[in-house]
């Protein structure tokens, strides 16, 4: 759409969008003035299934930049506290590609909150600040990584690491630990990714035992998340060559995702598992891991024939089902 002369909407204004892309956790909008508009994913309606090309959104302005004419909606017309519309905005300029002017606002959110966390007193105040500042962490390594300094992205989901790693096991935590691997990974650092990967697995474990303690057993997400990081795990055991290691995580894997099947039994679930049978019997030559991956794949062909990745993955085992 041709942008539009008029002048730039005020702040609190309401304004009416359409749906042409999502980019880094914003829903991005056409709108009738000519702007490209964004809306934070995390103030979508929780109950929608998805979001759809072309749909109508309405929002409230927070923030115009006419140099990239763009702007930040709201749910609201409230305005946010600082700290808050500094992580916001650096999240506008995030999706919009406007890397360096991200940098700006996620560093002003960094130092606010680590301000306010350095003469915070109250204990529950000060654990909610270290997880705000670990946030901010997050957002700047996300960004670094995009911007493809690979090493300050490290250096910063590390810092972020570092300061929830003394707290209870929470996801949070275990997504740190895992993303720190994925970028060591990017980096050709495999022994640093499988430190991180493997503290990813352990802090997963701590979590899932800390759960049992209070009589209550840990969920399919859960258990899919373990098998995942076992899964990264055997793939980095496998680029520096521990065959051993390899084939045990991949065997770890194989247990936990055994009981995502039991109790989802999607049809990517069935794929997963097969795929996990797949790469021990590969690696190991053992053929009843190959029968178990065929059986799987055997299965899902008849019923979703018109998937061609399940054609090749069936007759990838088979090829190697027959060498053994």
């Amino acid at each position: 759409m041709e942008k539009s002369a008029a002048i730039a909407p005020a702040p609190g204004t309401e304004l009416t969008g359409y749906v042409i892309d999502i980019s880094y956790n914003q829903v991005v909008l056409e709108t009738d003035e000519g702007y490209t508009a964004y809306f934070p994913f995390s103030e979508v309606d929780n109950e929608r299934n998805g979001i759809y090309q072309g749909e109508e959104i309405n929002g409230y302005v927070k923030y115009v930049d006419d140099e990239i004419s763009s702007l930040l909606l709201g749910i609201t017309n409230e305005d946010l506290p600082e700290d808050e519309k500094n992580d916001a905005v650096g999240d506008f300029y995030h999706a919009a590609e406007a890397y360096e002017k991200a940098m700006v606002f996620y560093k002003k959110a960094l130092e606010m909150k680590e301000a306010a966390l350095k003469t915070a007193s109250d204990e529950e105040e000060v654990y909610k600040l270290r997880a705000a500042v670990a946030f901010s962490c997050k957002s700047l390594g996300e960004l670094c990584a995009d911007m493809n300094d690979l090493p300050a992205a490290v250096a910063n989901y590390k810092k972020g690491f570092d300061i929830l790693r003394d707290l209870p096991p929470t996801e949070e935590l275990i997504s740190f630990a895992a993303r720190i691997g994925d970028i060591l990974e990017d980096m050709e650092d495999y022994e640093g990714a499988i430190e991180y990967t493997f503290e990813a697995c352990q802090y997963e474990a701590d979590r899932g035992a800390a759960m049992m303690n209070m009589g209550q057993r840990p969920d399919t997400d859960q258990s899919e998340s373990m098998a995942n990081h076992l899964m990264k795990l055997g793939d980095l055991y496998g680029k520096t060559g521990d065959k051993e290691e390899q084939l045990q995580a991949y065997g770890n894997a194989l247990t936990f995702f055994s009981s995502v099947v039991e109790e989802r039994g999607t049809v990517r679930d069935f794929y997963v598992l097969a795929e996990i049978n797949y790469r021990i019997g590969d690696l190991s030559g053992d053929a009843n891991y190959l029968g178990e991956a065929i059986d799987s794949l055997e299965v899902m062909v008849q019923e979703y024939p018109d998937l061609p990745e399940l054609k090749e993955a069936l007759d990838r085992a088979k090829a190697r089902f027959d060498e053994v």
